[in-house]
């Protein structure tokens, strides 16, 4: 199986980044060199810009006026979704994120709504730097992969390859560290 067979067949497997783990990590760092996605520009670069869009209460902690940990928890299971710089402008990806908080407030009106905060802006390179021990040394801990969809061609993802437990907290810790130092307004 090559990478974008791998993801249509997880298209909207909220564990696919689980799934990608089941491969060996040659073959998981192999696929971000290829595209994921028949809707792609091109494979994300290490030196794009990826920005990801923020969300209160979900992600970020009004209290603290810091990034929640478990705001990369997407990047354990269905992959933390993304948009790169090169293929959006942040006009539009407000306008996604505004869409996504109506549409998420519209089926569900007994909840706490949600509001969009924010965001961050990190290059790829970044993302792919995080390592994390696992013995005997330590090694990658997250890929970007592009994942395009039908109606957003800046579509990306971030996910965890390294697949223990402990190893995957660290990785997100270092993700939230980094982007929550970059956290701009809309």
């Amino acid at each position: 199986m090559g990478c974008r067979e791998f993801f249509d067949a997880n298209a909207g497997n909220n564990d696919r980044c689980k799934a990608l783990q089941q491969q060996p990590v040659e073959v998981q760092i192999a696929w971000e060199l290829e595209n994921a996605s028949a809707h792609s520009p091109s494979p994300v670069l290490d030196e794009e810009n990826l920005i990801r869009y923020w969300l209160n209460p979900v992600h970020y902690d009004s209290q603290t006026g810091t990034l929640k940990v478990t705001a990369f928890d997407d990047a354990s299971n269905k992959g933390l979704s993304v948009n790169r710089g090169a293929h959006v402008t942040l006009e539009e990806l407000k306008g996604i994120a505004q869409a996504r908080v109506d549409e998420w407030i519209a089926h569900n009106a007994e909840k706490a709504p949600r509001q969009l905060i924010g965001y961050s802006v990190f290059a790829a390179a970044e993302a792919r730097a995080v390592h994390v021990p696992i013995p005997p040394d330590s090694r990658r801990a997250l890929a970007v992969y592009d994942t395009a969809k039908p109606d957003d061609a800046s579509h990306a993802d971030v996910c965890q390859i390294a697949s223990n437990a402990q190893g995957g907290r660290s990785a997100r810790l270092q993700m939230r560290n980094l982007v929550n130092e970059r956290l701009q307004r809309f």
